[in-house]
Formats: structure tokens, sequence, C-alpha cells
């Protein structure tokens, strides 16, 4: 049984992937069925932070909109299907791939778009305050990676 569900997976990511070359608008109904209807499917965008806000869609009504601009704007988005790895327990499957978004000519007239959406969210107290912890964050795992890191290795080595 695994195996059919990783089989299946695996051509609905070959389903995805299609549609996202193609990227034809009047097909976007045919694509959308690709989706489990109802409201517990869940679209997380990279700005993402909180459930229900920015970039986190719930359901198929608040998906369609945001892959009809993705088409209509996005640069292209090639997946990789064939290292996906998809594991299966019953019929739920998961799976953890990695994928790059190639700037095309159409990505270059939304960029206006994408600089007044990050105004907004960084005129927004409660993003920006978020998204100060988060550089924050960042900073100290990086200062620990790059500085105790280097440090230890100096102390190992100087202490021999």
């Amino acid at each position: 049984m695994p195996n059919n569900v990783i089989a299946e997976v695996r051509e609905t990511l070959i389903s995805f992937q299609d549609g996202y070359i193609v990227r034809d608008l009047s097909r976007l109904d045919e694509f959308m069925d690709l989706f489990e209807q109802g409201s517990e499917t869940e679209l997380i965008g990279i700005g993402a932070s909180v459930r229900g806000g920015n970039e986190w869609f719930q359901g198929a009504e608040q998906i369609r909109p945001v892959i009809a601009s993705d088409w209509e704007y996005w640069g292209d988005v090639p997946i990789n299907i064939d290292e996906a790895k998809i594991s299966a327990l019953g019929d739920v499957a998961w799976l953890s791939t990695n994928g790059e978004l190639v700037q095309t000519g159409t990505f270059d007239q939304a960029l206006v778009f994408y600089l007044q959406q990050m105004k907004e969210l960084l005129e927004n107290e409660d993003v920006k305050n978020r998204v100060l912890f988060h550089l924050f964050r960042l900073y100290c795992v990086q200062w620990e990676e790059i500085f105790v890191n280097q440090l230890y290795k100096f102390h190992h080595n100087v202490a021999g």
C-alpha cells in the first residue's frame, strides 16, 4: 500500500510541476483538483508567520487566487521531483524536496508589488517585531556558528 501511495504522490508532484511550467490560466480549475477540497488544505507562503495571517492561506477559495497570481507574475519554479523524499503510512503521505524560483520577465513586472507588500509588512508593528526577533535569532545562531565554534577550534588547537 505505501508504494502505491508514494507513486501517487510522485504523480501529483509531476502534475503540480506541469501546471507551474505551462501556467495556463484557462486550466486553473483543472489544476485546483490536485488539492483536497475543504478548509483543511493550507498553502503557506515564504512570508507566513501566523496561521490565517499574511501568506497563510486555508482552503481552495484562498489558494486559487494565489496560484493564479503565481502563474501570472512569478518566474519559473522547478521542483526537484526525482530526489523528493516521500514517506507514507497507510494512505497518508508527506514529502520533502527542494526547488528554486528562476526569475523571468514576468517576475520583474511584479517587483513593485512585492516591494510594496514588504513595505506594508514592515510598517505593521506586530509583524515588524516578529521580523526583528527572527533577525536577532538568526544573528545569535550565526554568532554562535562563527565565533563560538571558531573560539573552540582556536582553544582546542592552542591547548593541543
